[in-house]
């Protein structure tokens, strides 16, 4: 049975909404919390700022999924309370109330608002909350407002009291804002439109132009109860935003601005409204406003208001009246879906255009002109930061990876008109190069260490060659430099350098290959050696021991004294053991634990040993050198390391040189290796370095990339390839970075964001992407772009390397035609396109198609006249499979056109998806699901004789093999459509001689219909769908920048393990929104054989004794499953 695991690669990428506050309850005053609300999921950054605004840093502490759509969130403080709350609405039906202290969710309330799902008259869409967190109120687009009023507990949490209902027939709302009336009754704004109904008419009848709007203030008591309409007053008709002005509660005037076109209607707390007019650019419409934001401090206050086109106006109240407002221009920033001002003077812009900006405010001043030219450089805003996302995802295509990625680097097209652009992304932690030195020369291994062991930051840099050492200072001031005088040795190749540590002294060890070199606290040196012509060929160590291995498998031990000078304890040689000793493992010390009791070795035989170092008593003792196990690996070992993993024990990680890395935990008592696990990292062979973050034991593990190996997980860092790397601490990098030798270079990166698994380079585009098809054989992509521009479709092709990471000149078309397809032809070498000529959308109109064929250097040599929009183009065999308007249609290529060769007029609305599997023809209708048709070569006839009895809207589409096809809708579902096994592909004649029995208008459609083999709702339209290069597993991207894999299980047992995970995955860790999670992955058809990689992988996170429970009901070992998890994950 077919079984699919759901992994997300990339979050959602689309900016709902945002808010921010002190969400973690931290009391720094350079510290802003933001959450953004991405639909399904929800994220926390937190933006760090020093007193003179000369530095700030943005970090994403989590993005965890909510398992429904969110609707709003909104921040619930208290006055006086430095920690806030968050608030959100979904289509949950629930209003959740959740504290973020300690970098996590806890639900503090989560209680029911209306039904599930998303419908105009149920409550949550619109929500607010009052500024002093007195009552919360949610209202339906149409009808229907909710308020609840909330109290603070004795813990100072919020206390939800029972809801209060208000109902006003006919009214329709289109903007809701809370307003600040101090401690008084909370009062919230409304934007209403009623529409009355006439009485000689069953339904009432909105009509825009002759219905008023209305600002309607609602005034919610809680000590009667009651919602109350405390005041209507007329607004024009072009109003559309309201912007709550900062009341009592920080001494400003409260009120609120009614935004309208061209205008503000200003109303005050007390007094009569009033009018203030909009700038507006030269030459352009009256500004509309689309976003605000407020801040207010000390008494003052100001709103930033920006327009359609971006501009940013500033409202304060005016000098002169203070019951009205002024508004000036100030600068100008690209269009934002949102915008907030934090504490510390920080504005941030969440861009429609696949970006979010921060700004530092330098300036509160503006422009009074009621005209103006826009700023091409912003003069009273200060950029820091960008933050690239990947929303508006047009198309996408999976190419080979450049880095040895195991399925391939993805190429996406994003949004439209003169913010398009191309994204090239590919697996991987990314990172932020930030040093970079040219050294020539071979590097075998490079470590860093401090001077001292209590330093904040590292002092020396090791490079390793054949038979030398560099040593690099880095400098306070963050310079690095190459030292020849301080006490290391640089006539020897350096193996490792340690420090050991005891309370009242250290000393730094350099293992060089004739042995230790000791450079003890007061700078005295010690050195140990042989007097053998042997060399030491491997070393490990741990914070007490050293082990080092000679070329004549003569293994020494060490272990430091109370002064910290390493004394040698034991030596021997193994003379029962087979082949030259290349590499050696100790564990780490847990805390108590003064020495390790096992050592791994592997020698070049291929062979695997675990050797007894002994221990403090004298049975112990006389143990010590003996084997206890024995294994043969598949290929010549590189590296060990062993990194110890919580509620697991020490995992010995084993590096081979065709880049495979072999896991197998060690038993502590019998010293055996069980469950041995596999994953392959590259074609390079495997070293190890140890390193830590935030204080947690991890290792790099270096193969054709680097990767970050954090307990079970493998996570590959988006870099180039080393010939070493490991961690440093220094000026530049104070939180930890990591320095590699590239072929010829050194180079120092750090990662801004370790929870994010994608890197992204950005290309811009002229015009809105239309098609991207990757050229085989080649390293480079065919991108066509259509726009209309002044009532005429432009057409430019592009030619992308994706290797070099660029983008040729463009190739213009004739004017007049938009493109709508395309596909490569591998029997010509070159691309096919489909063009509508004047093509328009609604309804959906052409004057005639194009087909054209164009080589990869963009020279078209067919071109094919038809006389409808060719909406999708496939290969069968060495011909073109074209979907022109609702016809099916095969063209062979001539010399000069494309020659018609059979034709099919059986699709019921629009073809948007054609190919092909031997005689088969699959085609994908726009609105009716998926077609297998029958080509019958001898006749040139295509007959269908299997279709779909659900009407799906695909947009994207992968044929699996001759009998299942994965599909992607408009609606945010995945589904495997597949023939039944006992259905035959041989067309079933009408014994009346008229025909195939399915031609007749009196069926619906074939007798024949799909299984659904699998069903599962992503939740946001899939927009593009491949095969990996593996071919191991499907990978999808959705218009909102969501990356994910559909990965097919293996095995009925394999998903037997996942399947139960899941369920007890539900019953552990309830959703955030308090939706059930099977009915919302069923939201439009219910979920089949699809695992949901984002519920189970919350395993991992779990505590120890959470994840035995769950084992033990599983009946097996929290191992296991990490273990299966990781291995599935791998695949991609």
């Amino acid at each position: 049975m077919m079984h699919f695991y759901n992994l997300t690669l990339q979050e959602p990428q689309h900016i709902v909404n945002a808010t921010s506050g002190n969400f973690t309850g931290r009391s720094s005053e350079g510290v802003d919390e933001i959450v953004v609300n991405l639909g399904t999921q929800i994220s926390l950054y937190r933006q760090y700022s020093n007193e003179d605004q000369t530095e700030s840093a943005i970090n994403r502490i989590f993005t965890k999924p909510t398992f429904c759509h969110l609707f709003n969130v909104k921040t619930l403080s208290f006055p006086g309370s430095i920690h806030d709350y968050l608030a959100m609405t979904s289509d949950s039906g629930n209003i959740t109330i959740a504290d973020l202290k300690n970098d996590d969710i806890t639900i503090v309330a989560c209680f029911p608002f209306a039904r599930t799902g998303m419908r105009r008259m149920e409550p949550g869409y619109y929500f607010n909350i009052s500024p002093c967190g007195r009552a919360i109120l949610t209202s339906a687009l149409e009808k229907y407002k909710v308020a609840w009023p909330v109290n603070q507990s004795d813990d100072k949490s919020p206390q939800i009291l029972p809801p209060i209902e208000t109902t006003r027939s006919h009214s329709i709302v289109h903007c809701s804002v809370a307003l600040d009336v101090g401690y008084e009754s909370p009062l919230f704004a409304f934007i209403e439109r009623i529409f009355k109904p006439d009485k000689s008419k069953k339904e009432p009848i909105f009509d825009p132009k002759k219905n008023q709007k209305n600002l309607v203030l609602y005034e919610v008591d809680p000590s009667i109860k009651s919602i109350v309409r405390r005041g209507e007053h007329p607004i024009p008709s072009t109003s559309t935003h309201l912007v709550a002005v900062p009341g009592p509660l920080y001494d400003c005037p409260g009120g609120v601005m009614v935004c309208s076109s061209g205008n503000v209607k200003y109303f005050p707390k007390t007094g009569e409204p009033s009018i203030s007019s909009i700038p507006t650019r030269k030459g352009c419409d009256l500004s509309i406003i689309v976003s605000s934001a407020t801040y207010s401090r000390d008494g003052t206050w100001l709103a930033l208001l920006q327009n359609q086109f971006g501009d940013l106006l500033i409202a304060t109240t005016d000098e002169n009246e203070p019951n009205a407002i002024s508004i000036k221009y100030y600068d100008t920033i690209p269009p934002s879906k949102n915008i907030l001002i934090l504490r510390q003077g920080v504005l941030v812009s969440f861009g429609e255009n696949n970006e979010i900006n921060y700004y530092f405010i330098t300036s509160v001043d503006g422009d009074d002109v009621l005209e103006f030219e826009p700023n091409e450089v912003n003069s009273r805003l200060s950029q820091f930061f960008t933050h690239p996302t990947m929303d508006h995802l047009v198309k996408m295509s999976v190419v080979e990876s450049s880095y040895g990625g195991y399925s391939g680097d993805i190429i996406s097209l994003h949004g439209s008109g003169k913010f398009s652009s191309l994204k090239f992304t590919r697996r991987g932690i990314p990172i932020d190069s930030i040093y970079q030195q040219t050294l020539g020369g071979q590097t075998f291994s490079i470590k860093t260490v401090r001077e001292n062991p209590t330093d904040t930051y590292d002092k020396y840099i090791f490079i390793s060659g054949i038979n030398s050492t560099r040593v690099l200072s880095v400098e306070a001031s963050g310079k690095i430099n190459e030292t020849s005088e301080s006490l290391f040795i640089y006539d020897s190749a350096t193996l490792d350098v340690i420090q050991l540590e005891t309370i009242h002294s250290y000393s730094t060890v350099q293992i060089h290959a004739k042995g230790l070199r000791v450079i003890t606290k007061e700078n005295t040196v010690k050195n140990w050696g042989r007097e053998s012509s042997n060399y030491i060929v491997a070393a490990a160590s741990n914070t007490r021991q050293i082990v080092i291995a000679y070329d004549d498998a003569t293994i020494a031990l060490f272990e430091g004294n109370e002064n910290a000078i390493p004394i040698e304890v034991s030596s021997i040689r193994l003379d029962n053991i087979e082949g030259q000793i290349i590499a050696l493992a100790i564990p780490q010390l847990p805390e108590g634990i003064k020495t390790a009791k096992w050592l791994a070795i592997a020698t070049d035989q291929m062979m695997m040993f675990i050797i007894s170092l002994g221990g403090h008593t004298e049975e112990d003792i006389n143990q010590r050198w003996t084997i206890s196990a024995r294994q043969m690996v598949n290929d010549r070992i590189s590296a060990l390391a062993f990194l110890s993993v919580p509620g697991i024990g020490h995992v010995l990680h084993i590096g081979n040189e065709k880049g495979v890395l072999q896991r197998a935990i060690l038993d502590d008592n019998e010293g055996r290796l069980d469950m041995p696990q596999m994953r392959f990292l590259g074609h390079s062979p495997i070293s190890f370095s140890k390193i830590s973050i935030n204080g947690r034991h991890c290792l790099i593990a270096n193969a054709s990339s680097p990767f970050l190996i954090r307990g079970l997980q493998v996570d590959q860092f988006a870099a180039p390839s080393f010939s070493a790397i490991t961690q440093i601490f220094a000026s530049f990098c104070p939180d930890g970075g990591f320095v590699g030798v590239t072929e010829n270079d050194l180079m120092i990166f750090e990662i801004k964001d370790l929870n994010s698994s994608m890197s992204t380079l950005t290309a811009p585009l002229p015009m809105t992407p239309r098609q991207i098809v990757n050229i085989q054989n080649t390293s480079s992509a065919f991108i066509a772009c259509s726009d209309l521009i002044e009532g005429i479709w432009q057409t430019v092709f592009f030619i992308y390397d994706y290797h070099s990471h660029s983008l040729s000149d463009p190739i213009e078309y004739e004017p007049g035609y938009c493109v709508t397809s395309s596909a490569f032809i591998p029997s010509s070498g070159s691309v096919c396109l489909g063009l509508a000529g004047n093509l328009r959308f609604n309804p959906r109109s052409c004057t005639g198609g194009r087909l054209i064929l164009v080589d990869p250097t963009g020279l078209v040599h067919h071109k094919t006249d038809i006389e409808d929009i060719p909406g999708a183009i496939g290969l069968f065999d060495d011909d073109i499979l074209c979907g022109i308007g609702k016809n099916i249609r095969i063209y062979k290529i001539g010399m000069n056109v494309l020659l018609k060769r059979c034709e099919s007029r059986t699709m019921p609305f629009f073809i948007s998806f054609v190919t092909s599997i031997g005689s088969r023809v699959v085609v994908g209708d726009s609105a009716e699901s998926y077609h297998f048709l029958k080509f019958d070569r001898q006749n040139s006839v295509m007959t269908p004789f299997c279709d779909d009895a659900t009407p799906r809207f695909p947009l994207s589409s992968v044929l699996l093999d001759r009998a299942t096809v994965a599909s992607g809708d408009r609606f945010g579902n995945f589904a495997v459509l597949r023939i039944p096994p006992e259905i035959s592909d041989e067309a079933e004649v009408d014994p009346s001689g008229v025909g195939m029995v399915w031609e007749h208008h009196d069926f619906s459609g074939t007798p024949n219909k799909f299984d659904t083999a699998a069903s599962f709702h992503i939740g946001d339209p899939i927009t593009s769908m491949q095969l990996a290069v593996s071919g191991h597993c499907i990978i999808y991207a959705t218009v909102g920048g969501q990356i994910g894999a559909m990965i097919p299980l293996s095995s009925d047992a394999d998903a037997t393990i996942i399947k139960k995970l899941e369920i007890e995955m539900r019953k552990k860790k309830p959703t955030i929104c308090g939706r059930v999670h099977e009915l919302f992955r069923s939201y439009y058809a219910p979920l089949t054989n699809v695992t949901d990689g984002d519920l189970v992988k919350t395993f991992l996170d779990l505590s120890n004794n959470e994840q035995k429970e769950i084992a033990f009901n599983m009946r097996c070992t929290p191992f296991d499953i990490s273990r299966q998890l990781i291995s599935i994950e791998s695949i991609v």
